[in-house]
């Protein structure tokens, strides 16, 4: 009971936690009505923002990694890359989003093709017919991404809008639980 009563503690964090993951996904939803040039660029701004976040928080590690004895060019490499990214769409989400649907596209067809290749090398075997299936879905979610990247874009946010209203419902019900048991 101890272990839960430290956790319990926290249950206005979760709550807070629920509530703006419920919001941002609501946004999302009613923002995929709006005019899409205006969610595009504020979720593209918002991931920005997001890593260069990240990028900061990595190179500070690595600082200190590097101060502590491990000495790589690799440790600098990846927050350096969110950095460069998060800047890039803050200050240019249109390209931004073109670029990484297109790239999302080029590796989700990447992805779907060896996946068809794969169970068709292993016809009869378990669940080779599952692999064929989510094969060609890949396949065919990215051909969407590349040649048609403003309906991918609205079914990612429709998609991440429920997916993050749920999720945030769900925080809020075991927030809610949490709170029960610390009284």
């Amino acid at each position: 009971m101890v272990i839960a009563a430290r956790h319990t503690r926290h249950w206005r964090f979760v709550l807070a936690d629920g509530v703006l993951l419920s919001l941002l996904g609501l946004l999302l939803l009613i923002g995929a009505v709006l005019p899409k040039d205006w969610i595009l660029e504020a979720f593209v701004q918002g991931l920005g923002f997001f890593l260069v976040f990240v990028g900061a928080a990595g190179l500070v590690t690595a600082t200190r990694l590097h101060d502590v004895g491990m000495r790589s060019l690799l440790l600098f490499l990846g927050p350096f890359v969110a950095l460069v990214l998060g800047f890039g769409a803050i200050f240019a989400p249109a390209v931004a989003a073109t670029s990484a649907l297109a790239v999302f596209g080029a590796l989700s067809v990447a992805a779907g093709v060896f996946q068809i290749v794969a169970a068709l090398a292993l016809p009869g075997r378990e669940h080779w017919g599952l692999l064929l299936i989510n094969g060609v879905l890949t396949l065919g979610a990215g051909l969407v991404m590349i040649f048609s990247p403003a309906i991918a874009f609205f079914v990612l946010v429709i998609f991440f809008g429920l997916q993050l209203a749920f999720l945030g419902a769900h925080r809020v019900r075991a927030a809610l639980r949490l709170r029960r048991i610390a009284s």
